[in-house]
């Protein structure tokens, strides 16, 4: 439990920093976008998405995860099982954290909008799909997403250490088939209308799901983990 600790304490350290710089600048240019919505009045709507930013945020987050954990866990004699245990454990909590913060920003901007009837709005993306929302399933739905996304930056980063940048750009190069071909069109089209149409529970079970199943088949192979690029599985 101790190695855990210390984990969790070198991450949070070194998260902590950028995580509140990266709130600052959202509140920074909402506000903006606020201030220009009513000292310069201009023709149309100011639309923005917050959902986006922290998206992008945790995904940069969980890609510099894994090689943090590695590099300083080790250098305490951390066992690589708990050094990976504990970093996924502070990816679920950091995701959930964002989640919560997100929807708290999101809903107040939203009320203060509302109540000045300007002409600026914050979308959600979940707001897309055919799904009633409230605070609760945007709750749930945002720590899915942030989760999902967390984890298949944190995944692939572990592929970079382990075996470098080939496999990555394979990995992107069957994804741009996938969306370029012709033939592979109308399975994009069916996903999408099954996301449209599914009900928020089936959307947060299969985003859970997908985030514990990336999550849990490298837990396996943690003895094969290298601390650096040039030694030996252990």
């Amino acid at each position: 439990m101790k190695e855990l600790k210390g984990v969790w304490k070198i991450l949070s350290l070194e998260i902590s920093r950028s995580t509140l710089i990266f709130w600052s600048i959202l509140l920074f240019f909402l506000l903006l976008g606020i201030m220009f919505s009513v000292f310069i009045p201009f023709p149309g709507v100011m639309n923005w998405n917050t959902n986006v930013p922290v998206m992008i945020f945790l995904i940069i987050t969980g890609a510099r995860m894994f090689k943090v954990c590695l590099l300083y866990g080790s250098s305490f004699g951390c066992t690589r099982k708990n050094i990976y245990i504990g970093a996924v454990t502070f990816l679920t909590i950091l995701s959930l954290i964002s989640a919560i913060v997100h929807n708290v920003v999101f809903s107040s901007f939203s009320y203060f909008l509302e109540t000045m009837e300007i002409s600026m709005f914050i979308n959600n993306v979940i707001e897309f799909a055919n799904i009633q929302t409230n605070f609760f399933i945007f709750l749930l739905m945002d720590f899915a997403i942030f989760m999902f996304f967390a984890s298949i930056s944190y995944i692939l980063s572990i592929i970079w250490h382990q075996i470098g940048t080939i496999p990555l750009y394979g990995i992107l190069g069957v994804f741009l088939l996938s969306v370029l071909l012709p033939t592979m069109h109308p399975y994009w089209r069916d996903l999408g209308l099954w996301i449209y149409d599914a009900s928020y529970l089936s959307l947060v079970s299969l985003l859970l799901l997908c985030s514990v199943i990336l999550l849990s088949f490298p837990y396996f192979f943690t003895k094969q983990i290298k601390i650096f690029s040039r030694e030996k599985p252990a």
